[in-house]
């Protein structure tokens, strides 16, 4: 079997080391956000772990042993600055992120010790060693490093339950547990071993055939550890392509608002032009029945003109175009499909609520109320908004059918919807059901999320 030198940095040294750098960038990119992007956080810190250890492992050689200590300092110190220069967070969390890495990188080599001394009867007191079997190093470089995403997974399971605004979505965090997959493969890196012991291998041809079956293991370890690196670019880029749809979203929605909005005021404008234009007539033929002793005539004139203005123009309950749009934008679905429908707005603090998430709340608690009481006899619909300092609250109650609402395409999700933003604020949703009645209440605090 091969035995590699490990106090040559190049090549089999190297190998170790990266496993370790890598450990950190994981960490560090798992807990801390990039103050650039992902390519200048993993050359920054995976660069400065590498040269620090390089220069180390170079410079010392065998004397490594005795400046221990010095050397293992100076690599903390090494990417602890690289983490202060490329990632966002205060410094107490930086180091707390160093704390972490290491525990990750004892971690690992802790668990492939016990894993190694299980499975093949590895002496465990051989990692302190100058020399190892390369079979043992690349089996080491790649265990550690795909244990350190069992850490990942839990940090970013913690950050989801804690912070779903910022948190990875369900697919990408499954995603961590991938490389972890590959720590069941470093047992294959043994089996030329396990030949050497249970049978006779002295001839040249067999000897030849071993070589060839460590090369393609060794192959085959290599692409699991450029799997398990590929994994963590893999991630963020699902994790952009998300947020980049996220925001087209947001830019579609905006354009829809503003549209409404342009269509509001135009009805508005038209109305007021109608109204303006027959104003002289209006008023002097109810001045007329006035003079005449029938001012309920007149009266009756007055509120048609008044009826005439409210009915044509758009919905203004609020300050916050974002409610009176949508809720103008319902309007006209429910005069579609017979529905009544009462919004009425208390106001008494500005909204904080960003105008996607709240816009998408009022889109899909009216939907879902609209299209149950489309279906019902009685057909109305009421809600009411009630805005204060510390809080938003959205009440709802509408008619529904005595048998169940047919789905429509892509209804349901309504709900799924309504839970996270209102999970996202760390608010209450509640339904209750009593036919022929359905009400929901949306409660959450009346902050800004980012």
């Amino acid at each position: 079997m091969i035995i590699v030198n490990m106090t040559e940095f190049f090549p089999w040294a190297f190998i170790l080391h990266l496993a370790r750098a890598l450990i950190v960038f994981n960490i560090a990119h798992a807990m801390l956000k990039d103050k650039y992007n992902t390519a200048v956080t993993f050359l920054s810190i995976v660069g400065g772990y590498m040269a620090i250890s390089g220069v180390g492992v170079t410079v010392l050689n065998e004397q490594t042993a005795k400046y221990e200590l010095i050397f293992y300092v100076l690599t903390i110190l090494c990417y602890l600055s690289a983490i202060c220069l490329v990632c966002r967070g205060k410094l107490l969390y930086k180091l707390f992120v160093g704390f972490l890495a290491e525990g990750a990188k004892m971690a690992g080599s802790f668990a492939y010790a016990v894993f190694s001394q299980l499975f093949a009867g590895q002496n465990a007191m051989r990692l302190a060693e100058f020399e190892m079997y390369l079979y043992d190093l690349i089996a080491d470089s790649i265990f550690i490093f795909a244990f350190s995403y069992l850490f990942v997974f839990v940090i970013r399971l913690i950050q989801r339950k804690t912070s779903p605004a910022t948190a990875h979505n369900r697919r990408a965090l499954w995603m961590y547990l991938f490389p972890v997959t590959h720590i069941l493969c470093t047992p294959i890196a043994y089996v030329p071993v396990q030949l050497l012991v249970s049978f006779d291998l002295d001839s040249a041809q067999v000897s030849r055939q071993l070589s060839i079956l460590q090369t393609m293991i060794f192959v085959a370890l290599g692409l699991c550890f450029l799997l398990d690196i590929a994994v963590l670019f893999a991630v963020d880029y699902m994790n952009k392509m998300e947020e980049r749809d996220r925001e087209n979203q947001k830019q579609i929605l905006k354009a829809n608002m503003n549209y409404e909005q342009m269509q509001m005021v135009r009805e508005e404008h038209l109305a007021l032009r109608k109204i303006r234009h027959d104003m002289s007539n209006l008023l002097t033929t109810a001045a007329g029945f006035i003079e005449i002793g029938k001012p309920e005539k007149a009266e009756d004139i007055l509120k048609s003109a008044g009826s005439t203005v409210f009915e044509g123009g758009g919905t203004t309950l609020c300050s916050n175009e974002t409610i009176n749009t949508t809720v103008y934008i319902k309007q006209q679905y429910a005069k579609e499909h017979g529905v009544s429908l009462q919004v009425s707005v208390e106001e008494n603090a500005p909204v904080k609520i960003s105008d996607y998430d709240l816009c998408r709340l009022l889109h899909n608690l009216l939907d879902n109320a609209l299209h149950a009481a489309a279906e019902s006899e009685e057909k109305s619909v009421c809600f009411s908004l009630c805005i204060d300092p510390d809080r938003v609250c959205v009440e709802g109650e509408n008619s529904v059918p005595d048998t169940p609402v047919k789905q429509r395409d892509g209804h349901g999700y309504g709900t799924t919807i309504i839970r996270e933003i209102v999970k996202k604020y760390g608010g209450a949703y509640t339904v209750t059901q009593t036919k022929p009645t359905y009400k929901t209440v949306v409660l959450t605090p009346n902050t800004a999320q980012e």
